[in-house]
């Protein structure tokens, strides 16, 4: 096998899936996806972040998605935190 693709094959493991976020119980492994998922951003999962960011349980989970997706320009990153101003 060549390098590239070793390297592409251990991204996509390593890879934590955004639709399983919201079923972790643990809320430090749910930061520890977010902040996997964000170093590996992909816009696709931009609105499963944005409902975890309204919703999880735990505040700091939630704190870490806002500012996480503040770093972001994308409408729907900007009209979630829109909301979350006002």
């Amino acid at each position: 096998m060549n390098y590239l693709l070793v390297c592409l094959l251990a991204f996509q493991i390593a890879a934590p899936d955004a639709s399983r976020l919201a079923e972790e119980p643990d809320a430090r492994k749910r930061a520890e996806m977010v902040r996997e998922l964000m170093r590996r951003f992909e816009p696709s999962v931009i609105p499963k972040l944005v409902a975890v960011a309204e919703s999880d349980p735990d505040p700091s989970v939630r704190k870490l998605l806002v500012e996480r997706l503040g770093r972001n320009r994308f409408p729907t990153i900007i009209e979630f935190l829109e909301r979350r101003a006002v």
